[in-house]
C-alpha cells in the first residue's frame, strides 16, 4: 500500500508537471514536490492508506509535500479538481465517469482497492461469523 501511495503522489506530480496549465506544482503552488490530495466528504476508513501514509512519514520520505483536503458534505466531488484547489481526488471510477459525463476534463490513473475494503467486525465471543449470521 506504501508503495501505491508514494506512486499515486508521484504520477500526480509528473502529471501537473505536464499539464498545459503553466503552473507547476499544487493547486496554485510553485513548489513541485507539493501536491494536494482531495479526500471526499468526512474522514472515513476507506482513507485509512493515506492517514497511515501521512502519519508513518512515506510521504515525506518520497520527498512530497501531500496536503489532505476533506471536501464538505455539500461540494461537488470533482470541483475542487476542476477549479485547481485539489490536484487529485480519491473517488471511483464510476463517480469519474459521471463527470466526463458532465463535461469534467478528467482521467482516472490509479486504482486503490482491487475489493472492496469492509470487513464486518464483531465481538471475539459472538456467533456472528459470515454476513449471511446477520
Amino acid at each position: 500500500m506504501k508503495k501505491i501511495l508514494v506512486g499515486l503522489a508521484a504520477v500526480s506530480l509528473l502529471l501537473a508537471g505536464c499539464s498545459g496549465s503553466g503552473s507547476s506544482g499544487s493547486a496554485g503552488s510553485s513548489d513541485s514536490s507539493s501536491i494536494t490530495l482531495g479526500l471526499t466528504f468526512i474522514p472515513n476508513v476507506q482513507f485509512a492508506p493515506v492517514y497511515v501514509a501521512e502519519h508513518e512519514g512515506y510521504f515525506e520520505d518520497a520527498g512530497l509535500d501531500v496536503t489532505i483536503r476533506h471536501h464538505g458534505s455539500q461540494e461537488s466531488l470533482l470541483g475542487a479538481v476542476q477549479s485547481g484547489e485539489e490536484d487529485i481526488v480519491f473517488a471511483g471510477g464510476d463517480e469519474m465517469l459521471q463527470g466526463r459525463a458532465a463535461g469534467t476534463d478528467i482521467v482516472n490513473w490509479a486504482t486503490m482497492y482491487q475489493q472492496y475494503p469492509v470487513k464486518l467486525i464483531v465481538p471475539s465471543d459472538s456467533d456472528i461469523e459470515s454476513p449471511e449470521d446477520l
